[in-house]
């Protein structure tokens, strides 16, 4: 096989990544296990974070304000009082779901922050692949630790930007249109980095992002942020998508035809 040139960059549609994405799964079986082994430790992070943020959460937040709300009902007199009690309840009840909610959507994120380097390895694997050539660039051991912390370093601080979207939606109404923006792009990136940063690696010319280049990473993230509304069965779907438009991007780019 010859090796080719890099391609220029193109940013297709979230549904033509899709599609670019089962394509490279379904001519490259390698990449395709590799997609399914990472989807699968993904998820199994997920549960163990999900348990555990579940449990530091009801320990250290929701156990301390059910005492002080039960202390609350008890020191009631009157009945008219005491017939707010449920009200109390009921208000606690809600806080609790919400909290618990976002707990296990904040260990999704980590999940995915814990994975980039693993996607990115996988996008590598790929590009190598349709370029003909059987490795990339030799790098020190140095090199490749520093590469593989950058790629951490960089999932960790997208986590940090999500959390403060997060906290945005506080805000009532105003709030959650900057979240929103923001997560958005935070997801596409996500989708955007893995093949930007091989690229890197492999010594291409670096293009700087422009601002269609920024807005099509808005644009791409906009369906992960709708599956991000989706409680439990939304979030499960979440990783899944987010590799599977990685891994098109990168096959979009590298075959254009």
């Amino acid at each position: 096989m010859s090796v080719r040139q890099p391609p220029p960059l193109r940013y297709g549609d979230p549904l033509r990544l899709w599609r670019a994405g089962g394509e490279a799964c379904a001519r490259m079986p390698e990449v395709a296990r590799s997609f399914w082994r990472g989807i699968i430790l993904m998820y199994g992070c997920f549960l163990v974070l999900a348990v555990l943020s579940v449990i530091l959460v009801s320990r250290f937040i929701l156990e301390p304000a059910l005492q002080l709300v039960g202390h609350w009902i008890q020191g009631m007199g009157g009945a008219w009082l005491s017939s707010l009690s449920w009200v109390g309840i009921l208000f606690f009840r809600i806080i609790q779901v919400v909290l618990l909610g976002a707990g296990v959507f904040i260990a999704l994120l980590l999940a995915l922050a814990l994975m980039g380097p693993w996607i990115e390895a996988m996008v590598e694997r790929l590009v190598l692949r349709c370029r003909g050539l059987q490795q990339g660039p030799s790098l020190s051991f140095s090199e490749v630790a520093r590469g593989v912390w950058g790629s951490l370093v960089a999932s960790l601080r997208g986590l940090g930007l999500s959390l403060v979207a997060l906290v945005l939606t506080i805000v009532p109404v105003v709030g959650w249109i900057p979240a929103a923006g923001l997560n958005a792009y935070l997801l596409g990136r996500d989708v955007r980095d893995p093949y930007l940063s091989v690229r890197r690696t492999l010594k291409d010319p670096v293009t700087p992002l422009d601002g269609k280049g920024r807005f099509w990473t808005f644009t791409v993230g906009l369906p992960l942020l709708f599956c991000g509304f989706l409680p439990v069965i939304g979030w499960m779907l979440l990783p899944w998508i987010l590799v599977r438009l990685a891994v098109g991007f990168a096959w979009d780019v590298e075959n254009p035809d």
